[in-house]
């Protein structure tokens, strides 16, 4: 059976994954283990565990169980634990009970009956640090406030984090790896900063799939062309090349934008001017929007974006790449 990795971090990862379970493939999703805002961020400083929420949803979106799924995605509405996520709270309890968080992962899974694996990319305690214009920033809920979008970031991770050996299997054995969508430089980096992770995509075989944001962040991404995101990526993981890269090619509805605009954030730019030619690379412009609106839990710690790739769209798109490869 073909083997599909996933590179990505929550909220991106969770929406296509739900739809590329249904796959004829073996697949694994490798998760960014650096998160510390919201429900992850409380549970990392009160119990000194591993961040959980990232794992969560992607967990949720492997599951074959609708009741559990809702479970797992349960926040509590009032309290002490306003906001918190039951499956944060579970994945957490296990980690202490085994004192192990791959086994809390492989525990969960089994509850959750999972489609595949869900794969932390690391299991030591890190945090990204930003470093810029003389200042050290640590977090990656502090770094995603910061505005570094006319500056080149230098991103860390301290300490300094090897790579889970059964990630660096995982894409090893993989024939393709895809690159979700996500926040690029709180969600999606701290994959790429991991040690070993670069040495390790360029031993594999795969195939580099690569799955653009649908919108710019303005903080860190303002005013993006999908060649930047390319040039992005293709610099973290050189010399090993993208061979195909995904992008929507259409607008979300103009309520929808102004909403986005009130935030100062717009689409990713695609003006076919911009686009570099690279024989290697195969660029897919297609619609990839859902048409339904993802509305905000009030209690939820963290903002969400309102709109997501349709997941049954990318599914397509990346069947008919493994099909004709």
């Amino acid at each position: 059976m073909l083997r599909l990795t996933v590179l990505g971090g929550g909220t991106g990862s969770y929406t296509i994954l739900k739809s590329l379970k249904n796959l004829k493939v073996s697949i694994d999703s490798i998760v960014n283990m650096s998160d510390n805002g919201g429900s992850s961020g409380i549970l990392r400083d009160e119990l000194g565990v591993l961040p959980p929420g990232d794992i969560r949803q992607c967990l949720v979106a492997l599951s074959s169980k609708p009741e559990i799924r809702e479970l797992f995605n349960y926040r509590f509405p009032a309290g002490s634990l306003k906001g918190q996520s039951l499956g944060n709270i579970i994945l957490s309890g296990l980690s202490l009970q085994y004192n192990n968080f791959s086994k809390a992962v492989e525990v969960a899974s089994e509850i959750l009956q999972i489609k595949g694996r869900v794969i932390p990319v690391t299991l030591q305690e890190n945090h990204l640090v930003l470093s810029i214009n003389n200042q050290t920033i640590i977090g990656q809920y502090q770094i995603d406030n910061y505005c570094f979008k006319n500056y080149r970031p230098k991103l860390t991770l301290q300490p300094k984090s090897r790579l889970n050996p059964i990630a660096k299997t995982s894409i090893l054995n993989a024939n393709f790896i895809l690159i979700a969508p996500g926040n690029l430089f709180c969600s999606i980096m701290p994959i790429f900063l991991v040690n070993q992770i670069k040495q390790t995509i360029n031993q594999s075989q795969a195939k580099i799939i690569l799955l653009i944001n649908l919108m710019n962040n303005f903080n860190h991404t303002n005013n993006w062309h999908v060649q930047d995101y390319i040039n992005q990526f293709q610099a973290l993981i050189k010399p090993k090349k993208i061979d195909f890269v995904i992008y929507n090619n259409n607008l979300p509805k103009q309520r929808i934008l102004k909403n986005y605009a009130k935030e100062n954030e717009f689409p990713v730019r695609i003006n076919q001017a911009n686009f570099k030619k690279n024989q290697h690379t195969q660029i897919i412009a297609t619609d990839l929007l859902s048409s339904q609106i993802t509305l905000q839990n009030p209690v939820d710690l963290i903002p969400r974006t309102l709109i997501r790739h349709d997941g049954q769209k990318v599914l397509q798109i990346v069947k008919s790449i493994i099909n004709a490869s």
